[in-house]
């Protein structure tokens, strides 16, 4: 289920394979249809939000681009060469301000300013990196801008420095992370599945992957030490990573379960958890709290989730597909008593701290 927020705090999902609908979080009205994906672009695959812009990809490779004001388009591509692309092509996309970086399936990085109104013009400007050897997974900028982390399916991760002076220096990453012989690099065992930047450090990157680890990085270059933090093995498919904007924690939406060892810092009871949502304290990534996703045995796999920080509370909308529903959780706000939200799809209570 294709799932994105706004900074505006709308969210935006898709459903039946081609309609897009929208919801405010704030003023908490009923789901709207936001727009439809004509069925000459196949079906809905991507969406990522940004400042009054939402852009997606479709299973034919077409991307768009539509003003969330006006709910018009403001921009369409298809892309032609889709052999050399890896199907279809489009594999993540991550927005800052008017920059659109697209992550590819043959490994290759693109950012587009997509204030560049002509398409060809857009296309033939943008910023290219190429070191990835795999997929594309997951895109993430900084909270400043001047950063871009990426990740792709044989675990890899590289960090792009966005503010350097000259394109060349764009396009060759940061020699940051853990000593691997005798270079420093950022590698998962699994796919990476999520990154997040800690939005009151810059320099602060958390990752995690499908077989269930989840790192922290202190991203400086030019440094002999490793970049690598704390880390903590889940057991299970780490979904979605998102920092609390004013608490020193972390959330974590975890899928199913891949090992059935026990959870390191939660007691020797505690198995691997799965399809669930789990709070940690940063840096240390010592264990807050979790919430089962589903109150059933056997219930939906957790897909992904989004976090939505505007009106003081911060709320996780989780997508379970497999239950056709959408979860949302108040995860941070001002009062510290439990709080309940009821899914905006079918009424389902959920309560996380």
């Amino acid at each position: 289920m294709p799932l994105a927020c706004s900074a505006q705090n709308v969210i935006y999902y898709g459903r039946a394979t081609n309609r897009v609908f929208s919801r405010d979080m704030i003023a908490g009205d009923l789901p709207k249809q936001f727009c439809k994906v004509k069925a000459e672009h196949g079906g809905l695959k991507l969406l990522v939000a940004g400042d009054r812009r939402l852009a997606f990809s479709t299973t034919t490779g077409c991307i768009q681009i539509w003003d969330t004001e006006t709910k018009t388009m403001l921009t369409s591509w298809t892309n032609k060469n889709k052999k050399k692309l890896g199907g279809a092509g489009v594999a993540c996309m991550a927005w800052f301000g008017p920059f659109l970086a697209v992550g590819w399936a043959h490994g290759a990085i693109r950012v587009y300013d997509t204030r560049i109104g002509n398409v060809a013009k857009m296309k033939e400007r943008c910023t290219r990196m190429f070191r990835h050897e795999a997929a594309i997974c997951a895109l993430q900028w900084n909270s400043n801008g001047k950063m871009l982390a990426s990740g792709d399916e044989s675990g890899r991760v590289l960090c792009w420095d966005m503010a350097a002076s000259t394109r060349a220096q764009h396009q060759s990453p940061l020699e940051v992370g853990d000593h691997v012989q005798r270079r420093k690099k950022i590698v998962h065992s699994g796919t990476i599945m999520a990154l997040a930047w800690c939005p009151w450090n810059p320099k602060l990157l958390a990752t995690g992957d499908a077989s269930g680890t989840l790192k922290l990085w202190t991203i400086e270059a030019n440094t002999t030490h490793t970049n690598a933090g704390a880390k903590v093995d889940l057991g299970s498919r780490i979904t979605s990573l998102h920092f609390s904007p004013h608490y020193k924690e972390l959330v974590c939406a975890l899928g199913e379960r891949v090992t059935t060892d026990a959870v390191p810092g939660m007691g020797s009871k505690h198995a691997a958890l799965s399809n669930e949502v789990v709070v940690y304290q940063v840096p240390g990534l010592r264990h807050i709290t979790n919430v089962p996703v589903s109150g059933q045995v056997g219930g939906g796999t957790v897909e992904g989730a989004v976090l939505s920080t505007g009106s003081g509370t911060h709320r996780l909308v989780v997508a379970v597909p497999s239950e056709d529903k959408l979860k949302v959780y108040e995860v941070w706000g001002k009062q510290k008593e439990l709080r309940r939200q009821q899914s905006f799809v079918d009424g389902t209570t959920c309560l996380i701290r």
